[in-house]
């Protein structure tokens, strides 16, 4: 039930606008929709939402016995709260009261309405005075006041002042007679902007006798409560001016708000949002900060084309980040910014973008986020030493992880220029392409540079020389390699074939005492020898068959403890249709060996000294 008063309003238009402010703004009062009765702080029903009030009696407490619309010989009475001067004919609408001893024949119902839509009961066999009329058996109308000397003083009092000011205080009070608080008026004043009316519903008691607890003669003051008018609205910290002018920053002030009556514009300078901020268009001048999520569904283009991508562009965007200042200070200046700080997340990304490849659209694209700049387009950088710069992640293996389209790529001081695709060319490690020759047939390397070569003897050629062939007979270095043997001879062809030489192959291994740790003499010796069973055995692969001596990894390795270098695990090994081998380090031996004669050299000794005794 919203309301609006005009600048003259009538009795009538005054009581409903104050029964709306009662129902919704008091703090003290309180209004119950279905039986229409306004209560104040002690429960004493003080008025009614709704204009009309039927009277009803019977002789039970839910009216159900004996429902009647005249008084004679009931006990009780009931009224009903609405908007309709058709009175129900139905007990269960009516709240009932019992009368003390009931109404006879002589006792009858008075009331008197005194504004506001309040209204006092008497029940006597003659009214109290000339205020209070006899109910009559038809709905009440609480607009109209009852006439009477006692029912002409103002009920309702108002106070104009600065809404800085404090709330009036003293309230709830008494008056004498029906004279309005001090400094209070009768009429709403003119209100101006940064102004607020308090409203205060009186109650008089005209009587000589106590009424619904006011004294006689007096008049009972509510706590008085704020209205609003219809007229811009400001708060108490506005700066700016009052009206501001729409599309001059220099009228908005620094500080508060203002909300415009007739454009509806509101000039917010600092404050809270918690809910939807929309319109067609708009500028904010300082930060948005906000505790929640921030969505932006704007549709809008640029007016000019912007260099994006592989382009100039027409840019349609949600939200422009534009980082342009005219701050002397600062070490960068970003459009956008995202940092992101979560103890719950599996990763905090600052900013992340998905781009859908557009449907509909020939040669359309994906991208989900795009740098571009007339000197970095982006940088990508870790400030932790066990941080990544950069990574890159493709959809399978088979998929692009890293894609550059167009250009060089640039290793701090060392440039590597866009391939050519050419087979023949290899990246060196000062980031220059350069040339290899390779030799792709039986017989003859392609030039002076070719490394390596195909035979179907198995035999790989390097050819360090200006020129040769692939034969013992020329001047070229062949070395015979087998992936199933291991087995290497070399051979050094100068005149005719077949030339064998021998060639002195000296191998080491890392031994310096600044290599070692947890340093302790050889725990294996002639016992773990002793235990060690000699073979002699042919490889299965080995195309020459020869025979060949040793021992059975999987043997020694029953007898010595996890990770010693007597026996290795080779799992990425294959021959034939099999993978992951054990090997034996002979090398590893030789201190085994040493440990062994030393006992047995001991065991000599002792065995000496005995045959002299």
């Amino acid at each position: 039930m919203t309301f609006a008063l005009d600048n003259d309003p009538s009795q009538s238009q005054i009581a409903e606008a104050i029964n709306y402010l009662l129902a919704n703004f008091g703090p003290n009062l309180s209004a119950d929709p279905n039986t229409g009765q306004i209560t104040g702080p002690s429960g004493i029903v003080i008025a009614y939402l709704y204009r009309y009030l039927s009277v009803k009696y019977a002789d039970s407490f839910d009216g159900s016995l004996n429902f009647s619309n005249t008084p004679t010989n009931r006990g009780y009475y009931g009224v009903n709260n609405s908007n309709s001067s058709t009175e129900s004919t139905n007990p269960a609408d009516y709240i009932w009261f019992k009368v003390a001893g009931g109404f006879g024949t002589t006792k009858f119902l008075f009331y008197q309405t005194i504004g506001g839509r309040a209204i006092n009961f008497v029940v006597d066999t003659t009214a109290p005075d000339t205020s209070y009329i006899q109910e009559s058996g038809s709905a009440i109308d609480l607009d109209i006041i009852t006439t009477g000397a006692s029912a002409n003083s103002a009920t309702t009092a108002y106070l104009v002042q600065d809404q800085e000011d404090p709330a009036p205080s003293g309230f709830p009070l008494y008056t004498s007679g029906s004279s309005l608080p001090p400094g209070w008026s009768a009429t709403i004043g003119t209100v101006a902007v940064g102004q607020v009316v308090w409203y205060s519903f009186g109650q008089y008691n005209g009587s000589s006798v106590e009424v619904n607890g006011i004294p006689a003669n007096s008049t009972y003051w509510s706590t008085p409560v704020a209205a609003s008018v219809f007229q811009d609205i400001r708060s108490d910290n506005w700066n700016g001016d009052t009206p501001p002018t729409y599309g001059s920053p220099s009228t908005y002030g620094t500080e508060g708000y203002y909300i415009s009556r007739e454009t509806g514009d509101v000039y917010f300078n600092n404050g809270i949002f918690r809910g939807d901020i929309t319109g067609a268009s708009g500028t904010f001048s300082g930060d948005i900060n906000t505790d929640g999520d921030a969505k932006f569904l704007g549709d809008n283009s640029t007016s000019t084309t912007i260099p994006v991508y592989d382009s100039l562009y027409y840019i349609d965007y949600s939200a422009l980040g534009d980082g342009t200042t005219s701050a002397s200070l600062g070490n960068a200046r970003a459009g956008v910014l995202g940092t992101a700080v979560s103890s719950g997340s599996i990763w905090n990304a600052g900013v992340i973008g998905y781009g859908i490849i557009p449907s509909g659209v020939s040669g359309g694209v994906g991208i989900g986020v795009v740098g571009s700049s007339n000197d970095i387009g982006g940088y990508f950088s870790s400030y932790l030493s066990s941080g990544v710069g950069l990574l890159c992640n493709a959809a399978s293996t088979t998929s692009t992880a890293f894609q550059i389209n167009q250009g060089r790529f640039a290793w701090g001081s060392y440039t590597i220029a866009q391939p050519t695709g050419s087979t023949t060319t290899y990246l060196r490690n000062d980031g220059q392409w350069a040339t290899v020759g390779f030799a792709t047939t039986s017989g003859t390397a392609s030039d002076s540079s070719a490394l390596g070569g195909y035979a179907p003897s198995s035999w790989a050629r390097i050819f360090p020389c200006n020129s040769g062939t692939a034969n013992a007979g020329g001047s070229g270095l062949n070395i015979l390699g087998s992936g199933s043997t291991g087995i290497v001879g070399a051979y050094v062809g100068t005149t005719g074939s077949g030339n064998t030489v021998t060639i002195d192959v000296r191998t080491t291994s890392p031994s310096d005492v600044r290599l070692k740790e947890e340093i302790t003499n050889c725990d294996l010796g002639l016992a773990f020898v002793k235990q060690l069973r000699p073979v002699s055995y042919k490889l299965k692969l080995d195309p020459k068959h020869q025979k060949g001596y040793g021992f059975i990894a999987d043997e020694v390795d029953q007898l010595i403890e996890s990770g010693s270098s007597l026996v290795y695990f080779e799992p990425d090994w294959k021959m034939g249709d099999e993978t992951g081998f054990k090997t034996i380090h002979y090398p590893s031996y030789v201190a085994v060996l040493t440990k062994a004669i030393q006992e047995l050299s001991a065991e000599v000794e002792a065995l000496k000294a005995q045959l002299k005794v």
